[in-house]
Parts: structure tokens; sequence; C-alpha cells
């Protein structure tokens, strides 16, 4: 954690739009940098979809002093930013299972992550085997800055706790995350539909 240079790296990975709630992230970032020293916030990711957005973005990011701290990336290798960065943060307002999670875990990064679809099974569990895998990362509500920051923060002057999930996340992602086991699920989902769909017809 923290790399070569032990400067400590969190990201948010995702298009510069209000439905990913940047906002909220860069509110965060501020706070954490309150707290801790020695940290870099990147934002990863195309910002010419919303360009509005993206202008009042930039102008908070400059009106909290976070310039210097904050940089923007726009569109680029995001696995080439999953081998730096200690801590992923998404702050969506919706979601439904998303993948930069499931990069970020099997990359051994843990995940800050608001409580969106599937977001809370992905970093605590689903059923009583998959939660008694533990926690790889920390769940938080919506447009919650400080709420965001101090899980962060928690996690970041925590190397034991940090290690724990990284481990925690690459497990989770390998036992129930692959091709086999989508196709699995796809397979009960649609046998399930078509069951039922023969029982109302014989009814």
């Amino acid at each position: 954690m923290g790399g070569e240079d032990a400067t400590l790296k969190v990201g948010f990975v995702g298009r510069v739009v209000p439905v990913k709630d940047v906002e909220t992230f860069v509110k965060a970032a501020k706070l954490i940098n309150d707290s801790i020293d020695n940290v870099e916030f990147f934002i990863i990711g195309p910002d010419d979809e919303d360009a509005e957005y993206a202008r009042e973005i930039r102008n908070l990011v400059s009106a909290l002093d976070m310039a210097t701290a904050i940089k923007f990336t726009g569109l680029a290798n995001t696995s080439d930013y999953y081998k730096v960065i200690d801590v992923l943060v998404l702050t969506s307002i919706t979601e439904v299972q998303p993948l930069v999670i499931l990069e970020a875990l099997i990359a051994g990064v843990p995940v800050v992550a608001t409580n969106v679809g599937a977001c809370r099974e992905m970093l605590y569990g689903d059923s009583p085997e998959d939660k008694a895998i533990g926690q790889c990362g920390i769940i938080t509500a919506i447009k919650a800055p400080e709420e965001t920051a101090a899980a962060v923060v928690k996690i970041l002057k925590n190397p034991v706790l940090w290690r724990e999930m990284a481990i925690t996340g690459q497990k989770r992602v390998r036992r129930y995350y692959q091709k086999k086991h989508l196709c699995a699920q796809y397979r009960r989902l649609y046998y399930g539909m078509l069951a039922a769909k023969i029982k109302t017809i014989k009814n």
C-alpha cells in the first residue's frame, strides 16, 4: 500500500456524469486530504459526455483548492491504474452490478461504494457461505461525502485491514464471479421462468 513513493492513491473509475456523482467523490477527497498526508486522487474516465457537468466538477476541484491533488486522466486504460491505486471509490446514485468493482477486487484493491445495485453483496457477500469470506470494502450512503471519506480513511490508516480486504476481494471474485458462475445463474433464471410458464399453461 502506498507504492514505491509511499504516496497513497485513491481512484474513481467512471464517466464524469451526474449519475456517477463525481461531486461527492471530490468533496470526500478534500476531507481525506485534510486527514491524511501524501494522498493522490485520480478521476479515471472520459469527461466529454456532459461538458457542463464536467466543468462544474473542475470548478469544484479548484474551489476546494484540490487542483494539485486530484488528477483527471480522461479516457484511460483502467488496468494501469488498478496496479497503483490503494482504494477504489464508487459514489454512483444508481448502478446494477458495476464491473469496476469486480476489476478492482481481482486486482487486490479494496472498494468503498454507495449502497446501490449489487454493491453490498459484492463487498459483503450474498449467501451465508459468501458472507463468511469477509468484507472486501465498505458500503456508504448515497451523497454522503463525510461517510465516504471516513470509510476511505479507515482503510488507508489500517494496513492490516487493507490487506485482509484485498485478499478477500480476490477470493470472492474467483469463487463467485467467474464466467461459469454467470452461466449457471442464467440457466437457473431461464429454467425457472420456463417452469413457471409451463405451469401457467397447464393451469
